[in-house]
């Protein structure tokens, strides 16, 4: 009997570039004993439904888009007992949470892993009564990725999330926070803050920084807090430190913890996956250790993304 297999497909996510190479995939897992079935996600959210309510006889599901389109398969999951193993073939335009798995750029390449390596644990963060993959931020420039036109996205990338970033920064305003964190007490102004287990956030690696060290599976998430400038001088060193990936500045909290409640006397805009999660005074965030299974990010890391490079130049 062949094995079960859904892929769930966001067709406009980025550039639509997996189009051309749909059946080149599908025949990869057909050829491999998969019998695939194919989902086109047909408004937002659709991927939720279709992940809690298409999987109970699935075996693997395939995720076609950004990381968004994962974030919503995800969701969907978490409602479910069973949670079939997931291969992601980004398409979308930054694939933050694609880079720290070390998935090839090429969906066919991301295929052909899926079919060869083996899936690890990640851990997924709740967020109030939602899920997150890989970020729940606040702040500075968050609104940005989903405010951002999709059509500049198209066009432009990843530059366009930096040219809207650029738009904001005549808006930003602190916010006086209490943060309770795995026993600790946090108060004061801050005009960013973001909860992650990543170590791409748009655009930006810290793969390299020791501070994060980020572990996929360790029940800890990455938090890192600016503090509120006290003038133009000190906004342009946490601008100057955020462009330079400067996590030892003064102005920034790095720590990590598997549970946080963020309060404040007034309501918080956050994103969630790069997407609207709400406004809200009080939020509680935790982490669920080994939530999903996913093909990506293992030992190999640094070995596969040699190999994708020099296979990329080869291909060229």
């Amino acid at each position: 009997m062949a094995k079960q297999a859904l892929l769930v497909l966001n067709a406009h996510a980025g550039k639509n570039s997996l189009r051309s190479h749909l059946l080149n995939i599908i025949d990869l897992f057909v050829k491999e004993g998969w019998n695939v079935n194919v989902h086109p996600t047909q408004c937002q959210r659709d991927a939720v439904h279709a992940a809690a309510a298409m999987t109970k006889e699935c075996d693997l599901l395939l995720v076609s888009g950004g990381d968004g389109t994962l974030s919503e398969v995800v969701t969907g999951l978490m409602c479910c007992q069973k949670r079939p193993v997931i291969g992601y073939l980004p398409s979308g335009t930054t694939n933050d949470f694609a880079r720290t798995l070390g998935l090839p750029k090429k969906a066919e390449r991301a295929a052909k892993l899926i079919l060869t390596e083996e899936p690890i644990p990640v851990d997924v963060g709740s967020f109030a009564e939602d899920y997150f993959i890989y970020i729940a931020s606040f702040g500075a420039f968050t609104e940005v990725s989903y405010q951002t036109p999709r059509r500049l996205k198209k066009v432009f990338g990843h530059l366009a999330y930096i040219l809207e970033g650029v738009k904001s920064l005549g808006s930003i305003h602190s916010y006086y926070l209490k943060i309770d964190c795995d026993g600790k007490r946090l108060e004061g102004d801050y005009i960013f803050g973001m909860v992650t287990n990543s170590t791409s956030v748009g655009g930006f690696h810290f793969r390299k920084q020791a501070l994060f060290d980020v572990k996929l599976d360790d029940g800890k998430f990455e938090v890192a807090l600016i503090q509120m400038p006290k003038n133009a001088w000190e906004t342009q060193q946490i601008i100057h430190d955020l462009l330079h990936q400067n996590l030892n500045s003064p102005y920034f909290q790095i720590l990590k913890a598997s549970k946080l409640t963020i309060a404040s006397d007034q309501e918080i805009p956050w994103t969630l996956d790069g997407e609207y999660g709400g406004s809200l005074k009080e939020v509680t965030i935790q982490n669920h250790r080994h939530a999903i299974r996913i093909y990506g990010d293992g030992p190999g890391w640094f070995r596969r993304k040699l190999d994708n490079r020099a296979e990329e130049k080869r291909e060229k």
